[in-house]
């Protein structure tokens, strides 16, 4: 009878363990549940305004995320996110503005959606827009760059150029050394013409590209100040003359 007794006991302790460890584990996986998530649209283009507006349906309340990659090279430091909560029935929409794919998610306690993937590409009529916004900014920046010209001379630059490092700036000089090395140029120009014709005040001019400019052409620059750019003469003394990041160079003849 003892062993009877012991053996039920057993038994009964082994059915209440496993009922137990059933009802935890189906809670966990409850926690853990898939909710959804469903798309109004998967594929997006932008408005005149360049925007557009992600939107769908998913739990109540949930919050859904949104994840882009802002300049499209994979770096993780690059990637954006956005976050908006859906409403009581369930529907959620965030205003996006980024030509690039969106991957979102629902999340509401434990429980989160598959990931879902939005592309976002802009319109003709956008695409118009954008243009018109480029070539407006790029207008404001050269005007920018002539009122620099007459207010930031050459002494000034040659002074401390590191003082008006990222202002705009124009110059019209003379080309006394071209050099390309890699896809960048470097021109040594002589930006000052006397009342004999004849051209100083060196700087350097710095172009991420290549440019039809050569040795005696005469140029128009536009770009933003470099601060002061340190190189070796061609005997290996170190100088330091202002420097000019370019943004367009011009070839007048």
């Amino acid at each position: 009878m003892k062993k009877v007794l012991v053996l039920g006991l057993i038994l009964t302790f082994s059915l209440f363990a496993t009922a137990c460890g059933n009802t935890e584990a189906s809670s966990h996986n409850a926690d853990k549940k898939k909710i959804n998530i469903e798309l109004d649209n998967t594929k997006l283009e932008t408005n005149a305004s360049m925007t557009a507006i992600i939107s769908g349906t998913t739990e109540p309340n949930a919050t859904v995320i949104i994840k882009y990659d802002e300049l499209g090279m994979g770096h993780k430091d690059d990637f954006k996110t956005l976050k908006t909560k859906a409403s009581s029935s369930g529907r959620f929409a965030q205003t996006v503005d980024w030509q690039t794919d969106y991957t979102l998610y629902a999340k509401k306690g434990n429980s989160k959606s598959e990931e879902k993937t939005v592309t976002l590409t802009h319109s003709e009529e956008a695409k118009k827009a954008i243009e018109e916004k480029n070539e407006n900014e790029e207008k404001e920046k050269q005007t920018t760059a002539k009122k620099n010209a007459n207010s930031i001379s050459f002494q000034m630059l040659n002074k401390n150029a590191d003082k008006y490092v990222g202002e705009p700036y124009y110059i019209k000089g003379k080309v006394i050394q071209a050099i390309e090395d890699e896809g960048t140029t470097l021109l040594r120009v002589d930006m000052t013409q006397n009342e004999y014709g004849n051209w100083d005040n060196t700087v350097a001019i710095i172009n991420n590209g290549t440019t039809d400019a050569v040795e005696d052409n005469i140029i128009e620059v536009y770009g933003t100040i470099y601060g002061n750019y340190d190189y070796k003469s061609t005997i290996g003394a170190d100088l330091t003359i202002p420097g000019i990041d370019a943004d367009n160079i011009n070839v007048v003849k």
